[in-house]
């Protein structure tokens, strides 16, 4: 989940997805009715994700590690490879 603006990467994680092999699919989920140049802060989308339970994977990015969460769920933001 996340606002469909460039600064969230959302091309990156297409092309990560592409390059994986097997039967998995993709889904991305969300808006861009409200883009604005303020810094985010902590993501609202991750702390729900979380709630619920569910694996996460995020960018490296200082408002995603205010979280904690185990290393191997950090990938380098804008690295596709890392990604992977």
């Amino acid at each position: 989940m996340a606002r469909f603006v460039p600064e969230k990467g959302l091309h990156d994680l297409v092309a990560a997805f592409t390059a994986l092999e097997g039967d998995v699919q993709l889904v991305i989920a969300g808006d861009a009715d409200h883009e604005t140049d303020v810094y985010e802060g902590l993501p609202i989308a991750l702390l729900e994700a979380m709630s619920y339970g569910l694996s996460v994977l995020v960018s490296d990015i200082p408002a995603n590690k205010e979280v904690e969460l185990p290393a191997h769920r950090y990938f380098k933001c804008g690295d596709v490879e890392d990604l992977g």
